[in-house]
């Protein structure tokens, strides 16, 4: 148990990195895009901006069910099931894999990677 106190704050401290790191890179992807826009003289479409909103508004969603088990598996007299661990971590990692194929399927659809 002593060796396991370090792995727990180091993971809580990615956690937090996270979820510091994911609006602020999504806030200057949304103005980088913007200023791309405009060098050629468009405008960002409504689109791109919802995606990368709802992105990340539906992955901080999708962890939500795992803090709060985490958070209340650190309680005395409160028992977690395993079970419940694993459906909370399931439904974030399926979370990613619905982002990720998503995107690849885009890719695929217009031949490149550029968007």
């Amino acid at each position: 148990p002593i060796m396991l106190f370090p792995a727990i704050i180091i993971s809580g401290i990615i956690q937090v990195l996270m979820y510091i790191i994911l609006p602020v890179a999504s806030i200057l992807l949304v103005f980088e895009a913007k200023r791309a826009a405009a060098r050629l003289g468009e405008h960002v479409r409504w689109q791109g901006v919802l995606t990368v909103t709802l992105c990340t508004a539906i992955y901080y969603l999708s962890t939500l069910p795992a803090i709060v088990v985490a958070g209340l598996g650190s309680l005395d007299g409160i028992h977690i099931t395993t079970v419940t661990r694993r459906a909370t971590h399931f439904i974030t990692n399926l979370n990613v894999m619905i982002i990720s194929s998503s995107t690849a399927l885009r890719w695929s659809v217009s031949g490149s990677f550029s968007g």
